[in-house]
């Protein structure tokens, strides 16, 4: 009776050793596993950035009567400078050795400039499907946005970045780190190259006037869809862990103010009701349209049906 606690604790230290080999074994599977799925995210995350495209529309649109003037207002309410810097000579956007070096590119005609070899079929690529001139994928670039331009007001836009002085500023040449090809191999980033169609039309113009029509042309350049979704019913959040975006439908509060009351909102950042707009609303830019412009966009938005947030 006196060797039976002993055996008692053999056979208890022989089952922890069991369930331990065990565990490891599982410990092991989980982590190979693990490695497995990043390795394939990581390959697949390669192959989407890497991958080569090419608009299948023709490219050779006249850019050569753009008014400069007139593209200076739009560069500046669709936020050139925002990524490209206060000159359009480049700017950091992402420097993470693990996620990406990203640099806006030099816009101007200066030393690591694009101006200085860009022809007119290049800007048109870069602007209406975000693809640099050697077909890679531009991977921060409102191209969405732009295609809907008009050929008339792109032309416009290239003209006036053509008109800026230029800046010599050299930047890094593009680097996806470990990281930044898992997330992409996750499908947590979206290029808008991938999502524009490679025959997109576009109008030759579209004449500005103060009608829906109109509006709701501005509504698509500037990027609103973007954030409050293609209802414009709003609903899903602005960036990791950022506001969602408001109902811009006459369901929420904006069907609720008057022309005064949307044009003071977009000018100063704050609500009727005295509250801030989100810093992901960029109301700086969108502020700077003339009164003609903003009250288009206010008529077009009144004439969208109420639609509950986040549906539709």
């Amino acid at each position: 009776m006196q060797g039976l606690p002993r055996l008692r604790g053999l056979v208890t230290e022989q089952n922890y050793m069991v369930v331990l080999k065990w565990t490891l074994r599982a410990l092991g599977g989980l982590f190979l596993l693990f490695a497995f799925v990043a390795l394939g995210l990581y390959v697949h995350g390669q192959q989407v950035v890497n991958e080569r495209l090419i608009p299948q529309r023709n490219l050779a649109e006249n850019l050569a009567a753009g008014d400069a003037r007139r593209g200076a207002h739009w560069a500046t309410v669709v936020g050139c400078s925002g990524c490209h810097g206060a000159k359009l000579g480049g700017n950091t956007l992402i420097n993470s050795g693990m996620l990406a070096v990203l640099y806006a590119p030099n816009l101007t005609r200066g030393n690591g400039g694009v101006g200085a070899t860009f022809s007119d079929a290049d800007w048109i690529r870069a602007l209406r499907f975000g693809i640099a001139p050697g077909g890679r994928k531009l991977l921060i670039m409102p191209s969405r946005n732009f295609a809907e331009f008009s050929n008339h007001d792109l032309a416009d836009t290239v003209a006036f970045i053509k008109s800026v002085p230029p800046v010599n500023n050299v930047t890094p040449a593009l680097r996806v780190g470990p990281l930044g090809y898992l997330i992409v191999g996750a499908g947590q980033i979206n290029f808008d190259a991938d999502e524009i169609r490679r025959d997109h039309p576009t109008p030759s113009s579209v004449p500005a006037a103060v009608s829906a029509a109109y509006g709701h042309y501005l509504v698509r350049v500037v990027g609103c869809i973007g954030c409050h979704g293609a209802s414009l019913s709003g609903g899903q959040s602005v960036g990791p862990g950022g506001p969602p975006a408001q109902n811009l439908t006459t369901a929420g509060d904006l069907g609720r103010w008057t022309f005064a009351q949307f044009r003071t909102t977009l000018r100063s950042g704050r609500r009727p009701d005295g509250t801030h707009l989100a810093s992901s609303m960029p109301w700086a830019e969108i502020g700077q349209m003339s009164d003609n412009e903003l009250q288009a966009i206010y008529l077009y938005l009144k004439m969208i049906p109420a639609m509950p947030t986040g549906k539709g």
